[in-house]
């Protein structure tokens, strides 16, 4: 309600989403939970071990209300050419993701929830095609290294909680 001016989660002036992209190198790193470091870690999680990625980009906010708005208010939700076909079956004649018109959910620098798989990927498709460059949704190896670098740490900055350094 009071604006943001972080730079990566609104929109620019030809109605685009403005995205802060962080360059993540390519190279390996160490994927998964190791039980004797992390209390909370699931056993599907582990072993931990090495996985090696190419260079990718990724958002260094999740997508917000504003830039999802452009999405939903040009033919994101009418342009057939978005969605795969279970998720043009799934969509029927939605015009919206869950949630949309409810103001607890609706602040623009908020992030944008109610949104299925099928629709992130329907907007990454519209993306794409307005900025002229390839956007996808990452995969689970990619996001584990955005999120936790290359050796293998529990949070971003370390193996210590801290309630500081994360939005809970």
């Amino acid at each position: 309600r009071l604006g943001d001016d972080r730079p990566g989660v609104g929109v620019r002036p030809d109605r685009l989403p403005d995205i802060a992209w962080v360059h993540i190198p390519a190279g390996a790193f160490r994927m998964g939970s190791d039980p004797d470091t992390d209390a909370q870690a699931y056993s599907d999680e582990g072993p931990q071990h090495p996985v090696r990625l190419e260079a990718f980009a990724i958002s260094r906010y999740p997508i917000t209300v504003a830039q999802f708005r452009p999405f939903v208010e040009s033919d994101g939700y009418t342009n057939a050419g978005y969605w795969t076909p279970d998720g043009r079956r799934w969509k029927a004649d939605r015009r919206a993701p869950a949630l949309w018109n409810d103001p607890t959910w609706a602040l623009d620098n908020h992030p944008v929830v109610g949104v299925t798989w099928y629709e992130a990927n329907a907007y990454c498709a519209w993306l794409s095609q307005r900025l002229g460059a390839r956007v996808r949704l990452p995969s689970e190896a990619e996001w584990e290294k955005a999120a936790r670098g290359v050796d293998g740490r529990i949070y971003p900055w370390g193996d210590g909680f801290d309630a500081n350094r994360a939005n809970v």
